[in-house]
């Protein structure tokens, strides 16, 4: 089966994510981590993206980002992931040995502000939420931590929206099931993330009306946004 093409529209807030290849770890090591970051922060001097928010996993990644240039969220993420293949080859001795990333990364557009604050939330909650720290301001590889303003960091963009000062208080809360699942079905079929109403007006306009159905499952228009469990 053919891919579909890449959408990446102007201006969109967009959740972008990849994973290592055959579950391997991404980042074996805490230098792993802390290169990867450099990594970002220098791709950002050459790419022109606001990054409001990231979170680094052993095995995968997310980010959400946001370009005046849709085109530019590929330019980022092409020059950073082949910098880091490079680099993660030549440290670990893994030339010839398979790929790195299982394939090219995943994104998806988020809608309003109510949408785009379940997806930052969902992403700096994430290592909490996978069980590797108590409270999501504890893991060192997030945009939550106290650590994200250090300046080997990749710089943060202020936020689109309000943010509350509870906002680290916040991510101890969990999220509903629904908002899990509908943004885990986003990241599995490039869905857009918003109001029912948006995602329909969104994919006619945009040609992504293939991510409204499970491959060989149509559903029927009212059926479109019903969650499915998917776990990430």
């Amino acid at each position: 089966m053919s891919r579909h093409r890449r959408v990446s529209p102007d201006g969109y807030a967009q959740h972008v994510l990849n994973r290592a290849n055959d579950r391997k770890l991404l980042f074996p090591e805490v230098d792993d981590y802390l290169r990867f970051l450099s990594l970002m922060r220098k791709t950002a001097e050459r790419v022109d993206v606001d990054l409001f928010a990231y979170n680094l996993m052993p095995t995968h990644f997310h980010f959400v980002l946001r370009a005046a240039h849709g085109e530019d969220v590929s330019a980022y993420m092409r020059l950073l992931l082949n910098a880091h293949v490079r680099q993660h080859q030549r440290i670990h001795n893994t030339i010839g040995r398979g790929h790195l990333y299982q394939g090219r990364f995943k994104n998806f557009v988020i809608g309003d502000a109510r949408y785009l604050l379940n997806v930052l939330r969902y992403v700096e909650s994430n290592a909490q939420r996978a069980a590797l720290v108590s409270k999501a301001s504890d893991w060192p590889w997030s945009s939550a931590s106290r650590l994200a303003n250090h300046p080997e960091r990749p710089p943060l963009s202020e936020w689109p929206l309000p943010r509350t000062s509870f906002w680290t208080e916040y991510l101890q809360t969990v999220m509903s099931q629904d908002d899990l699942d509908r943004i885990r079905l986003s990241i599995r079929r490039g869905r857009p993330y918003g109001s029912n109403r948006w995602v329909e007006d969104v994919c006619e306009n945009l040609g992504l009306e293939h991510t409204l159905n499970e491959p060989h499952r149509p559903l029927t228009r009212a059926k479109i946004l019903k969650p499915v469990e998917i776990r990430t």
